[in-house]
């Protein structure tokens, strides 16, 4: 059992680094802050040394690719709204069918097609925009499989 003297001492101490940053006027860093210290206490899996790759609810991955963390390949952060994360997926599917099957997947989540750039059916970029989120997925051949890179971000300038 958690010393509650302690962590009485901590949310003080947290607390007042806080006001600190409010007294300069650096909302987001404050924002960010509170989210990532009351994301600890919700139960989100982390690794040994706190680097997760939760995957985000309204991202789309093709049956057959699985992801790939073993040496933090990937890694994700939500915070309130903001979101980051880069997912690194492998698996033995075709490129092709693949990222066939993000686009046609992704607009039932209301994500809207912005890149489309399929250099050849082993490779290919896929961008989609949705509110202030933005999702890149970028299929390639790596020693014999497909590996789909998910690059899920968000840009509040939208």
């Amino acid at each position: 059992m958690k010393n509650p003297v302690k962590n009485r001492a901590m949310s003080a101490s947290a607390f007042s680094l806080l006001a600190s940053f409010a007294r300069r006027g650096s909302a987001c860093v404050v924002a960010i802050a509170i989210a990532a210290m009351t994301g600890g206490c919700s139960g989100m899996p982390h690794g040994q040394d706190g680097v997760t790759a939760v995957q985000f609810p309204d991202m789309v991955v093709p049956a057959g690719l699985h992801l790939v963390d073993r040496a933090h390949e990937s890694h994700s952060l939500e915070a309130a709204s903001w979101r980051q994360g880069r997912f690194v997926y492998s698996g033995n599917v075709r490129a092709e069918d693949a990222a066939a099957y993000v686009r046609q997947q992704m607009p039932r989540h209301n994500w809207e097609l912005v890149l489309d750039d399929a250099v050849d059916p082993n490779a290919a970029k896929l961008r989609y925009v949705r509110g202030y989120y933005a999702a890149e997925y970028s299929f390639s051949r790596v020693e014999g499989r497909t590996q789909l890179v998910v690059d899920y971000g968000t840009d509040y300038s939208r």
